[in-house]
């Protein structure tokens, strides 16, 4: 079944990318199935270009919904996916050579050198002050919701969704988030389909970031 694409606005300068695709991949039993959902957010009210530079901290987990877990699954939780999900965005960022992305370790060590604890300065939205930490003009700050395989007798299934946003250090405004979930039956390598999503969500960022700068420069006036 093919990939279907749907643009919808969010006022006159926020605009929204979603992906939903079901893919079949050949492997040696038969045939996987793939669930896909891709949303990228991208502001226009602000100046994309004015982030140089940013750091991606470690996720947050979300309290995940009982009931929407089936009946009759056991589960494995992968508890490693906070570190695993923005390790594979900031490679991912990185790769795309639009910011100067801060080394999570290093921003660590400067925090414990001046007696704080990262975690606490998300949770009381002290960006101002990880940004002069860091000196970065934003942060990637993310909540994962699942990241776990369920599997019942006849069935394996690997399930990923996060979502994260870029928080500018100077204002508190939100220059863009993404967020995607992944589905995928008979799968069992949690780390490769992780960079997958991670990779796909990116790069659609990035064409929306630079569709955005685009549209936000004024029309060529043919003056040299």
């Amino acid at each position: 079944m093919a990939a279907h694409h749907v643009h919808t606005g969010f006022g006159s300068s926020l605009g929204r990318f979603l992906l939903v695709g079901i893919a079949c991949v050949a492997c040696g039993t038969g045939c996987r199935a793939v669930y896909t959902h891709h949303a990228v957010d991208v502001s226009g009210q602000v100046d994309q270009s004015a982030i140089k530079s940013l750091a991606v901290l470690e996720f947050q987990w979300a309290r995940p919904v009982p009931e929407e877990q089936p009946k009759g699954w056991s589960y494995v939780h992968f508890g490693e996916a906070d570190v695993l999900v923005p390790d594979a965005v900031a490679g991912a960022l990185l790769r795309q050579n639009r910011y100067r992305v801060q080394d999570r370790s290093e921003l660590e060590r400067i925090a414990e050198a001046n007696d704080l604890q990262l975690s606490e300065l998300v949770a009381r939205k002290q960006y101002t002050r990880i940004g002069k930490l860091a000196n970065v003009d934003a942060i990637v700050v993310g909540d994962i919701r699942l990241a776990s395989a369920a599997q019942q007798p006849a069935c394996l299934m690997l399930e990923i969704s996060f979502s994260c946003r870029c928080v500018s250090t100077k204002t508190g405004d939100v220059y863009w988030s993404i967020a995607g979930s992944k589905t995928v039956h008979y799968a069992r390598k949690v780390a490769a389909w992780i960079d997958i999503l991670t990779a796909e969500l990116v790069e659609k960022l990035e064409k929306e970031l630079a569709r955005t700068v685009s549209e936000s420069r004024p029309p060529d006036s043919g003056v040299p």
